[in-house]
């Protein structure tokens, strides 16, 4: 019987205490949270609902509490992976290794020595008496908004009590009005039921696009045209500037050009008034018609004495050619040297 009891107290012990987790390999992790309700030794700890450890000690700290967790070999936690301790209300709490949402584990782990900081959540039973005085204050508010509700219908009918008549005339007035605008939405219809208007619509809206292009090239015509007279601004700035940098200068010259544009307009106010007197030449040239007619006179005289001194001069060229051609007109020895009558020929070349 003793060996009997002995034999199933192992087997228990075993099966249900720590006996399995002592012979596996594990590593430790230290969780740092502010608080720990209902953490204690042997508290599971869970990665995506799957135990993966347990908790071996809680130790309370200055700040906060450490809880000490062995986390078997075979799971690894990764280091963006966040601790949760979710209370309950009864039994041990619930630990939760979790990725936060939308994030994809990163190939970093925890070792053994290392410390993580874990969150807690809210207690069910805190929430639920939060959530009552919430509630409290809404019903609070609702019966407050009812009776504020009633005073105002109360108010409302007071005043549709007093104002019966304005309002039926205002009825009517809305009446009449969606009666114009009834009125009006016909005559629309009718007048888009036109076949000619239809179809002037319909060639409107064809020739948007045209429009539309047009506008669009007149758009950049604008355009272009703002660019041109910016370009002319900053040409027309540049301007002023060198105006502005050498204008002593441009102001000298232009006193000087418009001095000698007054000795010029001198001058010919002076030529002017020569031609006009009758006692210098050019104005006897000017005023006597006579001294006129007889330079006129004179040119064509001259051009007579030309046009009979012309034959003379062929002559001349004659005579002469003649006298080079046969020199013997000229004397003895042209009688005695005959020549033949060509005004000679080249010598002839040597080479060398």
């Amino acid at each position: 019987m003793v060996l009997a009891t002995g034999i199933i107290a192992a087997t228990l012990i075993v099966l249900f205490g720590e006996g399995p987790e002592m012979f596996r390999p594990h590593y430790t992790i230290r969780i740092r949270v502010p608080e720990a309700e209902g953490v204690s030794q042997k508290t599971a700890i869970r990665k995506r609902g799957i135990l993966i450890g347990r908790v071996s000690e809680v130790e309370l700290l200055a700040d906060g509490v450490l809880i000490t967790a062995h986390i078997s070999s075979e799971f690894r936690v990764a280091r963006n992976e966040i601790c949760r301790i979710y209370p309950s209300v009864i039994g041990d709490a619930d630990v939760q290794f979790a990725l936060p949402p939308g994030e994809a584990a990163v190939d970093a782990y925890f070792a053994d020595g290392d410390t993580v900081e874990g969150i807690v959540a809210r207690d069910p039973m805190q929430v639920i008496g939060d959530l009552q005085g919430d509630f409290a204050g809404m019903i609070r508010s609702v019966t407050a908004t009812t009776e504020e509700t009633r005073r105002t219908m109360s108010r409302v009918g007071g005043l549709f009590a007093k104002n019966e008549d304005r309002i039926n005339s205002i009825v009517a007035n809305a009446e009449s009005n969606m009666e114009v605008i009834r009125q009006t939405l016909q005559n629309v219809n009718e007048l888009l039921a036109d076949s000619e208007v239809q179809a002037d619509v319909k060639a409107a809206v064809e020739e948007l696009p045209e429009l539309m292009r047009e506008a669009r090239a007149t758009l950049k015509q604008i355009d272009q045209m703002t660019a041109s007279a910016d370009r002319n601004l900053q040409s027309l700035e540049s301007f002023t500037a060198t105006l502005e940098n050498q204008g002593a200068g441009v102001v000298a010259k232009l006193d000087d050009s418009a001095v000698t544009l007054r000795f010029v307009l001198d001058q010919m106010a002076t030529f002017s008034q020569n031609l006009n007197r009758t006692d210098t030449s050019f104005g006897l040239l000017m005023h006597d018609r006579q001294l006129y007619d007889n330079i006129n006179q004179t040119a064509a005289n001259l051009e007579e004495l030309s046009r009979t001194l012309r034959p003379v001069i062929n002559d001349a060229r004659v005579f002469s050619d003649k006298i080079a051609r046969h020199p013997e007109l000229l004397g003895v020895r042209g009688a005695m040297q005959q020549s033949s009558g060509t005004k000679g020929t080249p010598p002839y070349p040597t080479f060398r």
